[in-house]
């Protein structure tokens, strides 16, 4: 197959313009069929959707064909939502329609450990050969929000298109990051869940990303492959043109034995697996809310190497914790200059307050302005690299509104999250220095929600100006250090 030809067939695959969904019926509408066709609607699908199914009928106005061969026209995706025993013979079918690709949402294969299993799967696998690619089995499929398709349930996800890849073998973690993830103003090119991965891999996705130009940042959750040097050799390559944030699950020996039973894949030595992707110049995460975490980084803060660290905002305990945070990751808190140490003490009160770095202002509610001329001043410490703003939104509002004594204001109207977001872009902008919020969720109780409401509005303003925010500063250091242990090692081999 040429180049062109291939490209081609992705096309029809990630944004095809006609849809069939094998599986559905009119009877039950929590089939997983009947859901997939449900979801696509909701998400605002471009395209047209034929669902497939022998009772016939009609499901959500739209006709419920016996066949694929009663379909007019072409179809460039078949979802297929069958039970296992009739998968091949759906597959044949897709294969005599001229179908690109088919998604199996359908379980029960190698991942079952059978010899049966086993055999059905192999089956799936040749049809990848005969020129019909094949998602999965056991899988949710493909979301691209640029028309609209979307993966089971994601009829809710954000129908904002982003420039971030993933790539991984759980739906369920699919389904995670497309309802988490707009919550932090990131937004998603392609998702691929490709459960078994009997025909296209983790290796091909990775190729794919790498090549697309409107795909940023590369992210992926991987148990096993098939053929590890294919996959490190195009993570090599893909790593050397954008980020490729990565969660390798089965490290550990019972972890592999989860792997094995999830999607029949072989989870590997840990330290070899760790070792391996490391060379290959994967950023290494633990989990989904790190892996977040540094998308978030390198989407905000570009190539930065920086290795010090101002750190802004009320209280001497968080203070102390930032500076062995920083430490602990390879970073440091360097003392003031005599010079900034001056130009802060003119903006604070001489008692309860710390001009050294960290610049504990003492009060939680400093009014913006004043934060700001305290950030400016540090930026321009030769020393610092970046700035870490420490704000907690409860005292801000909640404390603040007791104190008033005006119960019945809303919180949001108190808060000053905007223009606060809007200063750190001006010190940004000015100084060229980043400045990373962090936004500590200390408030618990279900009658403070409303706190949480600003802190969700507060992230919003942030990160619709390109600052990004944590709820602690482990979370924060740790995404910076996976962000500059990146780029310092790319810098290494160009």
């Amino acid at each position: 197959m040429s180049e062109s030809s291939g490209q081609k067939v992705w096309e029809r695959i990630f944004c095809p313009k006609t849809l069939a969904v094998l599986g559905v019926s009119a009877s039950k509408l929590i089939s997983f069929g009947s859901m997939f066709v449900k979801a696509n609607l909701d998400s605002g699908y471009q395209g047209k959707i034929y669902p497939v199914g022998s009772s016939g009928g009609e499901i959500y106005g739209l006709k419920i064909y016996q066949g694929l061969d009663q379909i007019p026209g072409p179809v460039d995706l078949a979802c297929i939502a069958v039970p296992a025993q009739s998968i091949l013979s759906a597959l044949e079918e897709c294969l005599n329609k001229g179908v690109a690709g088919a998604q199996i949402l359908t379980a029960g294969f190698g991942e079952l450990g059978t010899e049966e299993g086993r055999k059905i799967e192999s089956g799936i696998a040749a049809f990848g050969k005969k020129g019909l690619r094949i998602i999965g089995p056991n899988c949710f499929g493909i979301h691209c929000p640029y028309c609209g398709l979307t993966i089971l349930p994601g009829g809710g996800f954000s129908k904002k298109p982003g420039d971030v890849a993933f790539f991984g073998q759980s739906g369920g973690m699919a389904v995670d990051l497309g309802y988490s993830a707009p919550g932090l103003g990131l937004g998603w090119r392609r998702m691929v869940s490709y459960g078994n991965a009997c025909d296209v891999d983790a290796a091909e996705l990775l190729e794919l990303f790498a090549d697309d130009p409107q795909c940023a940042v590369i992210t992926g959750y991987v148990e096993g492959v098939r053929d590890g040097q294919k996959f490190l050799r195009a993570l090599k390559s893909a790593s050397l043109k954008k980020p490729v944030v990565l969660w390798k699950a089965g490290l550990t020996e019972s972890g592999s034995r989860a792997v094995m039973s999830h999607t029949g894949s072989m989870g590997g030595e840990g330290a070899i697996w760790k070792s391996a992707l490391k060379q290959a110049g994967a950023v290494l995460v633990s989990g989904q809310e790190e892996m977040l975490d540094t998308v978030l980084a390198f989407q905000h803060l570009g190539e930065w190497t920086g290795r010090g660290f101002a750190v802004v905002g009320g209280g001497g305990a968080l203070g102390v914790a930032s500076a062995d945070t920083a430490e602990e990751f390879g970073f440091c808190l360097p003392e003031f200059s005599e010079s900034t140490r001056s130009q802060i003490q003119k903006l604070l009160p001489s008692v309860g307050t710390s001009l050294k770095n960290p610049a504990d202002v003492g009060n939680p509610m400093v009014p913006p302005e004043i934060l700001g001329k305290i950030m400016e001043c540090s930026a321009s410490d030769e020393n610092i690299d970046a700035i870490l703003l420490i704000q907690i939104i409860h005292h801000i509002t909640w404390t603040t509104r007791l104190q008033f004594g005006n119960p019945g204001q809303p919180l949001a109207g108190m808060s000053w999250h905007q223009k606060l977001a809007e200063i750190c872009n001006e010190i940004r902008q000015k100084t060229r220095v980043p400045v990373i919020q962090i936004l500590p969720p200390i408030s618990s109780e279900p009658e403070k929600m409303e706190v949480e409401n600003v802190l969700r509005l507060a992230r919003q303003a942030s990160h619709g100006l390109g600052i990004p925010t944590y709820p602690n500063l482990k979370r924060a250091i740790s995404a910076l250090a996976n962000l500059n242990n990146y780029w310092r090692g790319r810098k290494a081999k160009m």
